[in-house]
């Protein structure tokens, strides 16, 4: 083999091997990335259990009870990663099965209004108590709305409610405020007491290097039994659309040491 031959060898073997390096270095850090995204969601839905459970100790009428209305709680985690968390009682929530034509078309038509016809809401009706589905949203992408919507609509609707009726106490103001502008916000759709059962909790996660991931599980908690949850669905997505998005604005992934929470009231 010629001089040249020797060197065009070593230098291909060199580049080689930096690539494999490289990329093992790559591999290596996401799969950090990632273990660090999922400990930060575990140490998040982790939080906001506690605090579910902190508010059993709590009389209805202490000031320290916090309303799960979907209110923002802000926690700033181990090794900068922050958290926010969203706990919202599905008794708030307008249930796809049970809500009546006109509140379900008007609220669809509020984010579609192509969409807020009564063979809409038939079929959303139909799907969402065919027991095919763990979410409001696959219900809603099901019925052909797109997924922008979809979102839009999931943050204000459930599948797992207990009747027609809202429990003004827990319905998220946002909610309200639709309701409102849409002529519905009247005293006959509310009337029903917290669940104190079941709840949706949301987290929006944001590492120190930038990672953004979004978590969403529904829990039963049963006082009675220790007290005891049960996880009903949970996903993890790289990011939250619609509603949620807004929890990712301002965030950031200043260095913190261990764990600590703001409720973010009205």
């Amino acid at each position: 083999m010629t001089t040249l031959g020797v060197i065009l060898l070593i230098a291909s073997l060199v580049v080689g091997m930096n690539s494999l390096v490289s990329g093992s270095l790559r591999r290596s850090t996401a799969v950090r990335d990632n273990l660090q995204i999922d400990l930060a969601t575990d140490t998040s839905m982790d939080l906001a259990k506690a605090i579910l459970l902190g508010n059993l100790t709590l009389s209805a009428t202490d000031d320290q009870r916090i309303a799960f209305d979907g209110t923002l709680i802000r926690c700033q985690l181990f090794d900068g990663a922050l958290s926010v968390l969203s706990l919202q009682d599905v008794a708030g929530l307008i249930d796809l099965r049970f809500a009546a034509d006109e509140v379900l078309g008007s609220l669809i038509s509020v984010f579609s209004p192509q969409d807020g016809d009564l063979k809409t809401v038939s079929k959303v009706k139909q799907l969402a108590a065919s027991g095919r589905f763990i979410s409001a949203g696959d219900v809603l992408i099901a019925a052909g709305l797109d997924r922008k919507t979809a979102d839009w609509l999931a943050g204000f609707t459930t599948i797992h409610g207990r009747g027609s009726r809202l429990a003004r106490a827990v319905t998220p103001p946002g909610l309200q405020d639709v309701l409102s502008r849409s002529g519905l916000n009247e005293a006959n759709l509310y009337g029903a007491g917290p669940s104190n059962a079941l709840y949706r909790v949301e987290v929006f996660l944001k590492t120190a290097r930038g990672r953004e991931t979004y978590g969403i599980s529904l829990f039963s908690l049963d006082p009675s039994k220790t007290p005891i949850f049960r996880k009903i669905f949970e996903k993890r997505l790289p990011h939250a659309a619609g509603q949620g998005s807004k929890a990712f604005d301002g965030m950031t992934g200043a260095s913190s040491r261990g764990v600590s929470c703001r409720y973010l009231g009205r």
